[in-house]
C-alpha cells in the first residue's frame, strides 16, 4: 500500500505538481497546518487548482462535512463538463 504522510514524502512530490494536467479540486482541513501548507503549495504551482479549506474537521472531511465535499464534487462535474470535447 502506498501512502503519503511525512513532510519529506510531500516535499519530494511537490516538484512534480506542474506535471498534473487535469483539473484539481481539493478539500483540506483549515486547521491542519501541514496538509494545508502542501495544498497551498499545490495552488501556487498550479493556480487553476480549486482549494476548499474547511473548518472544524479532522482528517476525514468527507464524513465530517459531506455537504462541503458534495458541493465540491458537483462544482468539479459542472466545470469539467464545459471542458469536454
Amino acid at each position: 500500500r502506498e501512502s503519503v504522510g511525512t513532510e519529506a514524502d510531500l516535499a519530494e512530490l511537490a516538484p512534480r505538481y506542474r506535471e498534473i494536467d487535469v483539473p484539481i479540486y481539493m478539500a483540506v482541513q483549515r486547521d491542519g497546518s501541514r496538509r494545508r501548507a502542501q495544498a497551498e503549495r499545490l495552488v501556487r504551482e498550479r493556480p487553476a487548482t480549486i482549494l476548499e479549506a474547511v473548518s472544524d474537521t479532522g482528517h476525514f472531511i468527507q464524513f465530517e462535512r459531506p455537504e462541503v465535499v458534495t458541493a465540491l464534487i458537483r462544482r468539479a462535474a459542472r466545470e469539467s463538463a464545459t471542458l469536454a470535447p
